[in-house]
Order: C-alpha cells, then sequence, then structure tokens
C-alpha cells in the first residue's frame, strides 16, 4: 500500500504517467462516497420491488421442478404493475412499481393466456396494471443475453420499463452452469444491460438435484457464482412440515443485504386446484 501512495503521488517529471493519473482520479470522483454525510445522517434506504431487489440490481428466483416458478413471475409482473400486493400477500405492495417485461422463455402464447386468465380470476384488482405489462413467448428460442443484437434489445427494454423478468435463465444464454467464470459473466451483462437505466432484473432458475437443502442458499443450480453476482436470492420448495397442506410451498429469502429479519421470514403459498374448471387452477396465493 505504501508503495501505492508513493508511486499515485510521485511528480517524477514523467508527463504521460502524471497525467494518466489526474484522468484515472477525475473518472473515479463520481463514484466517491460522500463519508461524512452518511456516517451523520444516514441514508434512507432505496424503495423495493419486491423486498430486496431494488433499481439497478439483479435477483434469483430459485425453485424445484414443476412448483409453479414461471406462475409466480407472472403474478409478480402483474402486482408490479398493478402496484399490488403480490400472490395475495406474498409480499406487500411494491414500494417501487411502474411497467414490466416478462421474457417466457417456456411457455407458449397460449400456455400463458391461460395462466393470465386464471389469475385474473383469482385477482381482479390486477386489472387496473395490465397497461403496464409486456409478456413475449419465447419457446424454443435461446434468448442469448451475452450475444450483441440480444443485449442491444434488451437494453431497449431496461430503459422503457421498470423490472424485466428473465423466465427461466437457462434460456437467457449459452453458457456453462458449472462454469464460475461464465456465469459471473452472464451476470454480468444483465448488470450491464440495466447500468444507468433503474430497471431491475430477476431470474428465475432451478434447483440442483445434488446439493443439500439444510442450506436454502446452496440450492441453486449450476455454479455458485450465480447466487454470489446478484443482491437477493428466493427459494421456492415443496412445504413437507407435518401440518402442511397438499398443495403448500415454502418461500425463503436465501440472500439479502437489505432486509430486516422480519422481511426475510419464510413465507407460504398454496397452489389453487379448480376440479370444475382445470384451466383455472394452478394460481399461487399467500398463506
Amino acid at each position: 500500500m505504501e508503495y501505492a501512495k508513493q508511486k499515485l503521488g510521485e511528480s517524477s517529471g514523467n508527463t504521460a504517467t502524471a497525467a494518466h493519473v489526474t484522468t484515472n482520479a477525475s473518472k473515479l470522483e463520481r463514484f466517491k462516497v460522500d463519508v461524512r454525510t452518511a456516517f451523520l445522517n444516514g441514508v434512507k434506504r432505496k424503495p423495493q420491488i419486491i423486498p430486496g431487489l431494488t433499481a439497478g440490481t439483479v435477483g434469483l428466483l430459485v425453485a424445484e421442478g414443476g412448483l409453479g416458478k414461471s406462475f409466480l413471475s407472472i403474478e409478480i409482473a402483474l402486482g408490479v404493475a398493478a402496484k399490488a400486493p403480490i400472490a395475495g400477500g406474498l409480499w406487500p405492495e411494491p414500494e417501487l412499481a411502474g411497467s414490466t417485461v416478462v421474457l417466457a422463455a417456456e411457455d407458449d402464447g397460449e400456455e400463458i393466456g391461460r395462466r393470465l386468465h386464471a389469475i385474473g380470476k383469482q385477482f381482479p384488482e390486477l386489472q387496473r396494471g395490465l397497461d403496464n405489462v409486456q409478456i413475449y413467448s419465447l419457446a424454443g428460442t435461446i434468448l442469448n443475453v451475452t450475444d450483441p443484437k440480444w443485449f442491444k434489445e434488451l437494453r431497449q427494454l431496461a430503459e422503457n420499463n421498470q423490472f424485466l423478468i428473465g423466465d427461466p435463465l437457462c434460456c437467457c444464454h449459452d453458457r456453462d452452469e458449472n462454469n464460475a467464470a461464465e456465469m459471473a459473466g452472464v451476470i454480468n451483462a444483465f448488470k450491464k444491460i440495466i447500468a444507468g437505466t433503474g430497471c431491475a432484473v430477476l431470474l428465475t432458475h432451478h434447483t440442483s438435484k445434488s446439493r443439500s437443502k439444510d442450506s436454502p442458499q446452496d440450492m441453486s443450480r449450476g455454479s455458485t457464482a450465480l447466487v454470489n453476482g446478484v443482491r437477493v436470492v428466493y427459494v421456492m420448495t415443496a412445504d413437507t412440515s407435518e401440518d402442511a397442506g397438499e398443495n403448500s410451498i415454502r418461500v425463503e429469502c436465501a440472500k439479502s443485504n437489505n432486509l430486516s429479519p422480519d422481511e426475510r421470514a419464510t413465507k407460504f403459498l398454496s397452489r389453487l386446484i379448480n376440479k370444475e374448471h382445470p384451466e383455472l387452477g394452478g394460481v399461487l396465493v399467500a398463506s
């Protein structure tokens, strides 16, 4: 450290080096934290879209197969667009709401339409946000976030919307999920897409079959670079406790840097079954 200080402060007559140091210092200035103001007055917490996810950040929703993460992603999108509680109270009314885009890479338009109708029957109040939601059915398409053409399109979406959901993450890239460097590159690509736009990203992902379920943070499939690279991680698992209902689902906050213990408390969802009208089933409701 002492050597570095001397190098930055010395005036050796090497004008090229001195100019370089000055240029770097001026670039750094805009990133400087106002230490005194923060220390004396504190800083207000940024408004959250869902708990733990603020503008300009990336989050992860990890779930076991078949639990309804795609269903929940649509419910989240509608709740944020309508500024309404998510899934009937899983999470409170968003502090920061606005236009939302869902990139649905697993389901075709017909299935997405069925789910939208089922959600509308359960939560008619979400109708007020319909003009603020765009859903793209990209079934069979690899939306490669690291490809310059896709990057440009996603950047335009981020500039014009508050919230972007990618469902699922594995259909948003063509890299090796078990390679830490490649997965860090994928997450960093999303961060670059939303940089300076005020948009936030939530990516859905699958759980690993091999990792221990003792720690929710370890349940994400692939490299740990995925969990390490995002600001908040939620994990959906089947509720297997003795008093759990048949279709009960646990939602745990596995990682967050700015939530209180109460906000991180485990939540529960129930998947509704409609025997008379099966097409209206599958909606996830807070329990």
